[in-house]
């Protein structure tokens, strides 16, 4: 008998007819049964929760089938997207800098480029960067185009003292040189971050996701 009910919505099953019903029964991890609020209503057990859904639709559990979930969770990264100005960029960085742990780094590997800026699209500065980390090593990188790194970044990886890198914060080389990089990264300690991507992610309805793979991800991994 199941253990939780939902009635009262529109279940979408995705079965062969793509039929939607009223209601759906629960067991443990298992869905029991489908079909009008009275019929499920039937199936419950003894002390069962019911949920009256208000006409709200029910859907399965949704596939991503392209998602860097490897790489974000080792690396726990910044997210750039959506940053309208490179003043709000570095905003974002700064606070994420503000919550870091001691020795770890300011990351943001892809997904944003200076083009989604408004007004000034200049390079972040050495000076900007070293600033807003609050002595964090920090790559950013554009993209997988190019990608800024602070002192502290450059000290850790061993960059020469005399090439234009640290001089400018730039770094350039395309994909290959950006794959290489990240390969030696640190990788986060724990598991707090694969538990905040899978929460984050249950919340917009994935429950799977298929990785193929990317920047600063092993063979292993």
């Amino acid at each position: 008998m199941a253990t939780l009910v939902f009635v009262n919505g529109k279940i979408i099953t995705v079965d062969d007819q793509f039929s939607v019903h009223q209601a759906v029964a629960v067991d443990g991890h298992r869905i029991t049964l489908t079909g009008p609020d009275a019929a499920v209503l039937a199936h419950a057990g003894r002390g069962a929760e019911v949920i009256d859904l208000g006409g709200a639709t029910v859907i399965p559990g949704l596939i991503d089938n392209h998602n860097h979930f490897v790489r974000a969770t080792e690396h726990s990264e910044v997210r750039l997207e959506g940053v309208r100005t490179r003043s709000g960029a570095l905003d974002v960085l700064k606070r994420r800098a503000a919550v870091l742990k001691p020795g770890q780094w300011l990351l943001t590997l892809g997904g944003w480029h200076e083009d989604q800026w408004e007004g000034d699209r200049g390079d972040l500065t050495l000076a900007e960067l070293d600033a807003v980390a609050d002595g964090h090593p920090a790559f950013i990188q554009a993209q997988y185009d190019h990608a800024f790194a602070n002192t502290a970044w450059m000290d850790a990886m061993d960059v020469p003292h005399d090439t234009q890198a640290r001089r400018t914060a730039r770094l350039d080389g395309g994909l290959i040189a950006l794959n290489r990089t990240a390969a030696s990264f640190p990788a986060a300690r724990g598991d707090d971050g694969i538990r905040a991507a899978m929460a984050w992610y249950n919340s917009l309805g994935l429950t799977t996701v298929f990785d193929p793979g990317g920047v600063g991800v092993s063979d292993a991994a």
